[in-house]
């Protein structure tokens, strides 16, 4: 590459070498277009291609969240299905401290919470019961005119987590709680804790 007298820059492609090939009409177009570009051109592009690059990069980092406040338009949108006696809960599996301060306590299209409880949250020692989060939650909610969707659980999706007590998971109960397979025969994640069985108090939890 050189300059000549007006400052415009040429290419010798005869240099190139086998490397970078390129061929006629590319060879052509290049010198073409060199030979326009003076070097106070050349510095304007490198900058306008800088601030390009710069841009889609922020898009292609920024693009998952582009669609993050989409929502907001439509919180009082009217709904479009015929009314019915459908109600609408917002789940929070076992997160129930998430309901407080939760944007949907201002909405009325919300009825209310949909909370996932552990027995063994419900009952820690055989026999003896305590409601109080569930009170709790009820009444925070009350506050707000929403209403408590109690979800028991007994199932796990994981066996670092056990929903019922532990005094299900002695050989009284046949162990509580059975491992589950998938369809191959391979251990599964759960556990099923539905694998109860004793017919002398009636419990049966299939």
């Amino acid at each position: 590459m050189a300059n000549n007298k007006a400052g415009q820059m040429n290419i010798n492609f005869s240099a190139v070498g086998k490397s970078c090939p390129v061929n006629a009409k590319i060879k052509t177009t290049m010198t073409f277009t060199f030979k326009k570009i003076t070097s106070g051109r050349l510095l304007l592009s490198v900058v306008v291609m800088s601030v390009l690059c710069i841009s889609l990069h922020a898009q292609k980092k920024y693009r998952n969240e582009r669609y993050s406040d989409a929502y907001k338009k439509y919180l009082n949108a009217p709904c479009p299905v015929e009314k019915d006696s459908i109600r609408h809960f917002v789940y929070f599996a076992r997160d129930r401290e998430l309901i407080h301060d939760h944007p949907f306590l201002s909405y009325s299209m919300f009825t209310g919470a949909q909370i996932m409880y552990a027995w063994r949250d419900l009952e820690p020692e055989k026999g003896k019961y305590d409601f109080s989060i569930v009170r709790q939650d009820y009444e925070y909610l009350e506050k707000y005119h929403k209403k408590l969707f109690v979800q028991l659980q007994d199932v796990t999706f994981s066996h670092k987590y056990k929903a019922v007590p532990d005094y299900v998971l002695t050989a009284e109960y046949n162990g509580g709680a059975v491992p589950q397979y998938n369809d191959d025969g391979s251990p599964g994640d759960g556990l099923q804790n539905g694998g109860i069985k004793k017919y002398g108090n009636g419990l049966h939890c299939f």
